[in-house]
């Protein structure tokens, strides 16, 4: 296929601070003009749910759309240049990380919003934050309003549901990678009532989970199995395996954002 039929834009994508934009030299438009490509799943969500669906999203956002209703122009590290133009793509919502695409912006002079790491608390900042981007403030502010309550009657419900705090393995996407406290996923299992058993995400030692002994296990549907877990050197002596009480997460309620509160009553039904 020719090259002038057909290129690409290769862009390394890789995955409580406020959604911060970055201004480049551009005409202003008004707030409803933004056509956007969302690379972020909760913003996909977020904007979706305030009846303002982004442009287009990339691959990965899919989840937070299962009519499958949003263009997809990307798919890994890769962007179709030919369907930014098409869909007339004015605004890109990126990860702070993915630095090769705020550079494609400044050069192409589209506006680019970079999203740091979500945070459950920082949820409600994203949501204000493109409520005012797309116009629809007052939408923003009720759906800000009915997260935070939903979240405090969870965080109330777990804290009467307690003596203690239960210490929790939480597997990731390979065996003995862990999720740490400092994560989204450490705030949903510390909301929903555990601890995680280390400050960072990473790989864990026998030892480290043995002097933890943690009694309810996690792991993300289809990346394990209660079996294989069991039967691993050093967990079949936690009080977790002892006991049968290996759950599987599915990997919906894990994504940043999407659906942080099913995700802590599903966490809390497991730590009782």
């Amino acid at each position: 296929m020719r090259r002038s039929l057909c290129s690409a834009i290769f862009l390394r994508l890789t995955w409580w601070p406020i959604l911060a934009a970055v201004a480049w030299a551009q005409p202003a438009l008004p707030s409803n003009s933004w056509r956007i490509l969302s690379l972020s799943t909760a913003a996909t969500h977020i904007l979706l749910t305030l009846g303002h669906p982004p442009a287009a999203i990339d691959s990965y956002g899919q989840v937070a759309d299962p009519g499958r209703q949003l263009p997809v122009i990307g798919k890994g590290t890769i962007l179709s240049q030919e369907k930014l133009t098409e869909l007339q793509i004015n605004c890109v919502l990126h990860w702070s990380y993915q630095t090769e695409i705020a550079q494609w912006c400044q050069k192409h002079r589209l506006r680019a919003e970079s999203i740091e790491p979500l945070r459950l608390q920082q949820i409600p900042q994203l949501i204000e934050r493109l409520g005012e981007m797309v116009a629809a403030q007052e939408k923003a502010r009720q759906l800000r309003e009915n997260f935070q309550r939903q979240l405090a009657a969870v965080a109330s419900k777990a804290a009467a549901g307690r003596s203690r705090v239960m210490p929790v393995y939480f597997e990731l996407y390979s065996a003995g990678k862990l999720a740490g406290e400092e994560t989204y996923v450490g705030d949903l299992v510390r909301a929903a009532g555990g601890r995680c058993l280390t400050r960072k995400s990473g790989l864990v030692s026998v030892e480290t989970v043995l002097e933890a002994a943690p009694e309810v296990i996690f792991f993300v549907e289809g990346f394990a199995d209660a079996e294989s877990i069991s039967n691993r050197p050093g967990l079949q002596a936690t009080p977790a395996v002892r006991n049968g009480r290996m759950v599987p997460v599915e990997r919906r309620l894990l994504v940043e954002g999407l659906a942080p509160v099913e995700a802590i009553n599903f966490l809390q039904q497991h730590l009782r």
